[in-house]
């Protein structure tokens, strides 16, 4: 949905921002590489993988905003790490993304291509909305330390052993 979501927009102003994608090669990555290629947009469209901590530091500070329509997130490290780098996001609403991005990002339905669109075509119109974003998604990322997350599996682990 999000490669022929970018398509669309791409379709309907050439200006369009690039799209640039990290994905992990699993046992999906081929049928996901042919929708790509088969994409109208595909020259528009980078794929990346195996993308070390310091280039994908890199990225999120270069992009312009993330985009992570996600169905299934148990958690959202890509949404978390993009925030604490400023980032300004684009997330799936109804999931787990929504909870952890609280107000700091725009929420879509990750079912409808046409929202996808939506959440895409606002983040990149709106300079100040980004710039908002990035200030708040700092400030909601400050709330997820590896420090309080040792902290609350020690609470947890000390309440089930008593």
């Amino acid at each position: 949905r999000l490669v022929v979501a970018y398509a669309r927009l791409k379709a309907m102003n050439s200006g369009f921002p690039d799209l640039r994608m990290v994905v992990r090669r699993d046992r999906a990555f081929g049928g996901f590489m042919r929708e790509v290629e088969e994409s109208p947009a595909r020259e528009s469209i980078s794929v990346l993988s195996h993308v070390d901590d310091g280039m994908l530091r890199r990225l999120y500070l270069e992009c312009s905003f993330l985009v992570m329509p996600s169905l299934k997130e148990g958690f959202g490290l890509p949404a978390l790490e993009a925030m604490a780098a400023g980032t300004p996001v684009v997330v799936s609403g109804g999931t787990a993304l929504e909870e952890l991005t609280g107000e700091a990002a725009v929420l879509v339905d990750p079912l409808s291509v046409e929202d996808i669109m939506r959440g895409m075509a606002l983040m990149a119109s709106d300079p100040s909305l980004r710039e908002k974003l990035s200030r708040m998604s700092v400030e909601r990322a400050s709330l997820f330390t590896w420090e309080k997350t040792a902290s609350r599996m020690v609470e947890g682990i000390e309440g089930i052993t008593g």
